[in-house]
């Protein structure tokens, strides 16, 4: 079990958000000295450049994409922010992180938004919860979970009758439950399951922006999410997390 924390994160308002409080977090509980690695995708790197860790890795997107162009033609990250969240946000661009992540080792991979916070209150605790918290191949989180059922019109939903028919899925309705966004987790057996996961992610999105068959899910995350799962043999758990959001709305643009 190799851990890292990773957060894709960028502008201002919540580069700043993510160095005083999940950046704060790491290096005062001291989780470099544990094995811990974070990892950080942005498109302010500069705004990382006092911080001196070799187990903090600040990577530009677009160098993380650069083999992508379907994701820089329409994920887009324009200069002026102003309304992009949360509706408008290219969440998907999360998935790069993941990629990373496997290419370094890592199975056991904690995603988080800029403005997440802990209730732990020491390594020790965080690193008895990882320890006991460990499911191969599983996606877990502790945020509000939502539910398929076929013909759905749901945004998240209305689409996957269409993909299920065009991907060949078998699965129950209850595998293509998905989740809000601000934590998870995700575990491989090992860091090529990881990849895998990446892999299928990464071609649900270009599909749902390329639209090649009339029909796709673009940006809608939580959609894409749902079908990743059944698609790369993850599972969905819910469960306790020792993280959680601090939404503050005069973060957004």
């Amino acid at each position: 079990m190799k851990i890292c924390f990773v957060a894709d994160c960028h502008y201002p308002n919540y580069t700043q958000r993510l160095k005083s409080n999940l950046i704060k977090t790491f290096l005062d509980f001291g989780l470099d000295k544990n094995g811990l690695h974070f990892l950080i995708s942005t498109n302010r790197p500069q705004d990382f450049e006092d911080i001196q860790n070799e187990n903090i890795h600040v990577f530009d997107v677009d160098e993380l994409r650069k083999d992508y162009p379907v994701s820089k033609e329409f994920e887009i990250l324009p200069e002026d922010p102003t309304g992009i969240y949360p509706s408008r946000f290219p969440w998907n661009l999360e998935r790069f992180l993941l990629k990373k992540a496997s290419d370094m080792g890592f199975n056991y991979i904690i995603n988080f938004d800029s403005d997440v916070v802990t209730r732990a209150v020491s390594a020790e605790q965080l690193m008895k919860y990882f320890e006991n918290n460990f499911y191969p191949n599983h996606v877990m989180t502790n945020q509000a979970l939502m539910t398929y059922t076929k013909g759905s019109t749901n945004e998240i939903f209305h689409l996957h009758d269409r993909y299920i028919e065009k991907f060949n899925i078998i699965a129950e309705e209850s595998d293509f439950t998905t989740w809000d966004g601000p934590v998870i987790a995700y575990m491989g057996e090992t860091s090529q399951d990881i990849k895998n996961y990446f892999d299928v992610w990464n071609n649900l999105v270009e599909y749902g922006y390329k639209k090649e068959d009339g029909f796709g899910y673009g940006g809608i995350v939580c959609g894409v999410w749902s079908l990743s799962i059944p698609l790369s043999g993850f599972k969905l758990k819910w469960n306790d997390i020792p993280f959680y959001p601090e939404h503050k709305y005069s973060d957004r643009y």
